[in-house]
């Protein structure tokens, strides 16, 4: 099984704690502004395609344009009719109109706008319905057809090579990567929490969303950091101008954000593709890269067991301390993840048991059963995400816990009416 994910939110909150008090001591804003510190920064525009709102997205194109600025669109190329988290939809899908094509190819050749494939239909082929994937669990070849598929549909309408991937819902596995590999993708760009590989597929994924990009500038600043990368993800229905109910600011917002950004020193707006070439020459020069988050809270969190392809600079004294850290938290949090419900488990059956035996007895059921369940559940795909492993593995605990309080309360229910017989003879 391949393990995917990062951190458990009590782990990056222990995380984010000795960063605090290893990494980032107080100190001004200004007190770390090395002349050569380095802030990518890649505005990555989700889901734009045959439904989406054609005149907003050229008002995103028309800031960019002003600015000079690359950005990146992750354009499906024929949109699902119908509920996209349904795999079984029947409506017919809906490919990218040729005047929408034709808006993308002008802004590739005068905007720095990068056209990034995102998934083919942008439907979940698979029940339950969360979390909704394209191509996570879909056999090796089929997502090979649909990416080549997608790849040359985008291709043949902007006039341009295709190099970034972005999957729906950020969900993809290792038969992605290999497909992508196999078809010249050079970025792979998810989330945070994705499988990453030895390839030559660099992964670049979205860790800041566009409500926290000014905090998260301010965090890099606070940070040892000379490099980082954030790629700042935004959908249509960010927007007000969507007509979405969920929509919470204006274009407006965009263009004063993007305005903003140009103005900071240290800071270069790219796409992802650019993105990934200059961590690339980067590294070549200046060292190996790592993936990063950025969190709102001032301190710098690793978010990935480092591997090839990712980025943020590893020769700062700060990081190493960071590692050094997460490998202690990491010392520390399974053994108490596993002694904990396991003494709980303990706890609960035997005073149970106490109460009534055929309740521990039922109590014991329960949490096999539990256990069963959710191991069942998180490697149901024949991967297991890091979110899943400590919940599968805390169930286990509680369950041994439990199977120890019902043999020990065996052993002492023996035992006194061993001691009871004795007494009556």
């Amino acid at each position: 099984m391949a393990l995917r994910g990062h951190t458990e939110p009590a782990l990056r909150s222990s995380l984010i704690l000795l960063t605090a008090i290893f990494v980032c001591p107080s100190r001004p804003v200004s007190a770390v502004q090395a002349p050569d510190r380095l802030l990518l920064v890649c505005f990555r525009y989700d889901d734009p395609s045959a439904i989406t709102p054609t005149e907003l997205e050229r008002q995103i194109i028309d800031i960019f344009r002003k600015f000079g600025a690359g950005h990146t669109f992750g354009v499906v190329p024929e949109k699902c009719g119908g509920d996209e988290r349904s795999p079984n939809g029947k409506e017919p899908d809906l490919p990218l109109p040729d005047s929408k094509a034709a808006m993308f190819r002008d802004a590739v050749r005068e905007a720095n706008l990068e056209v990034a494939l995102h998934g083919f239909h942008h439907r979940t082929v698979r029940v339950p319905l969360w979390p909704p994937t394209e191509f996570e669990g879909v056999p090796y070849q089929e997502q090979l057809a649909r990416i080549r598929k997608g790849k040359t549909f985008l291709e043949e309408r902007i006039g341009a090579t295709v190099t970034t991937f972005i999957p729906p819902w950020n969900t993809y596995d290792g038969n992605t990567v290999r497909a992508l590999e196999e078809l010249g993708f050079s970025v792979l760009s998810a989330s945070v929490e994705g499988t990453i590989a030895n390839s030559k597929v660099r992964f670049l994924p979205s860790n800041c969303a566009l409500g926290d990009l000014r905090s998260a500038v301010a965090s890099f600043r606070r940070s040892s950091a000379r490099r980082g990368v954030l790629v700042v993800i935004y959908h249509p229905y960010n927007f007000v101008e969507s007509g979405e109910p969920r929509g919470w600011c204006r274009i407006k917002d965009l263009a004063t954000l993007v305005a903003w950004c140009s103005e900071q020193p240290e800071i270069k707006l790219c796409s992802i593709s650019q993105a990934g070439r200059i961590c690339a020459e980067r590294s070549a020069s200046d060292g190996p890269f790592a993936n990063a988050r950025l969190d709102v809270t001032g301190n710098v969190a690793v978010d990935k067991i480092f591997a090839p392809g990712t980025f943020l600079s590893l020769d700062e004294p700060g990081t190493k301390r960071l590692l050094a850290s997460r490998k202690l938290l990491l010392a520390v949090w399974y053994p108490g993840l596993l002694a904990l419900p396991a003494i709980a488990g303990f706890v609960v059956i035997w005073t149970a048991s106490r109460w009534r035996a055929w309740l521990g007895a039922a109590l014991v059921w329960l949490t096999v059963a539990l256990f069963f369940g959710i191991l069942g559940y998180g490697t149901r795909h024949g991967t297991m995400k890091e979110k899943a492993a400590p919940v599968i593995l805390a169930c286990g605990a509680l369950a041994v816990g439990a199977w120890l309080a019902t043999n020990r309360r065996a052993a002492h229910r023996m035992s006194h009416a061993q001691t009871e017989t004795e007494d009556d003879a």
